[in-house]
């Protein structure tokens, strides 16, 4: 859950004390490198439209709190969940 106040943008734990689900994304592609960005760009974007913090602050957000589950390898389509923790 993410609470705004003025300019500051603050990340807490989501389902803490609410219930709701972390946000993530999904990224499907023939490769590891557009997989990623494609993961990464939804949850960008989600960040963006539902909080509308600046691109500093999202780079910061996303740079200190995402993580990567690689969903699969295997297949010609590469899988990659990113998340916000």
């Amino acid at each position: 859950m993410m609470a705004v106040t003025g300019r500051a943008l603050r990340v807490e734990e989501a389902g803490a004390d609410c219930g709701q689900p972390k946000p993530e994304a999904s990224g499907i592609a023939g490769s590891l490198q557009d997989a990623l960005q494609q993961a990464t760009t939804e949850l960008a974007r989600w960040l963006e439209r539902d909080y509308k913090p600046s691109a500093n602050e999202s780079n910061i957000i996303l740079g200190s709190s995402i993580r990567y589950d690689f969903a699969e390898v295997v297949d010609p389509q590469v899988h990659i969940v990113v998340k916000v923790e």
